[in-house]
């Protein structure tokens, strides 16, 4: 499969307001380091960056934020609004990917509020990233165990300079689920044939992923491969609507 310092985060400070379920975080960029590097937040939480000294900047591992390095006390702020695990670094003094304890790097982990929701067998269905057309995820859910199983069709990463377009992935996993969520283990399947019973059909564990749902219309897809060191969130919604009828009933 081809899927392909530490900063010092000063201590984190929870400025709630009034009823406002949202927080603000202080983050210290300093001396090659993040302060703490290390940092669990709630989704709609605020991340404020404040250099303190060096050449630095801040960029998300998946190039999705980030500002323009300088020696200024520069300040830059980020709002999660989606729960996952998010990876930061320095440009000037790491790359991505890079451990947090010895890089220029860190990790933020975005929790989600507790939801009312509880998975049901409805859930099952088709699923898809509104944002992303032409992959999705094909989900069931087995009640009697509780078990829910999720094939994810999408394609692999391209690979600079090849001219090519990059090839399909067919990703899947399963587990137990408990309330709105499930965590398993993710298993790439190669060496198959088109429609056919030959070839040497493999599946490798790649990494581990949590699927939630806030509805029987909406949820999140959150993954995080082994090798290389990629994480993300995919926000789902139910392909045909009209499927979300007996979970809507099961949910009463």
């Amino acid at each position: 499969m081809r899927m392909s310092s530490r900063i010092v985060i000063a201590a984190s400070m929870a400025l709630m307001s009034g009823t406002a379920a949202s927080a603000e975080h202080s983050v210290i960029v300093r001396n090659f380091e993040f302060v703490p590097n290390d940092l669990a937040i709630n989704v709609g939480d605020t991340v404020t960056f404040v250099n303190q000294g060096g050449f630095h900047d801040v960029k998300a591992d998946d190039g999705s934020f980030g500002n323009t390095a300088s020696t200024s006390a520069w300040t830059f702020s980020r709002t999660f609004d989606t729960a996952g695990e998010v990876r930061v670094y320095c440009s000037i003094h790491s790359i991505p990917g890079q451990d947090i304890n010895t890089k220029m790097n860190a990790r933020i982990t975005v929790t989600a509020a507790a939801s009312n929701f509880a998975i049901n067998q409805g859930i099952s269905g088709s699923w898809y990233d509104a944002a992303n057309p032409g992959q999705g995820f094909l989900i069931d859910a087995d009640p009697t165990l509780p078990f829910i199983f999720v094939a994810w069709f999408t394609y692999d990463l391209p690979v600079a300079g090849s001219g090519t377009a990059p090839g399909h992935l067919w990703l899947s996993g399963g587990g137990a689920w408990q309330g709105d969520a499930a965590t398993f283990r993710l298993l790439l399947t190669e060496g198959g044939e088109f429609d056919a019973a030959t070839g040497s059909i493999t599946n490798t564990e790649i990494g581990t992923a949590t699927i939630r749902f806030d509805s029987c219309v909406n949820g999140t897809f959150t993954y995080q491969f082994d090798d290389p060191q990629i994480s993300g969130t995919i926000n789902l919604t139910r392909l045909l609507s009209g499927g979300a009828s007996l979970c809507e009933q099961l949910a009463q």
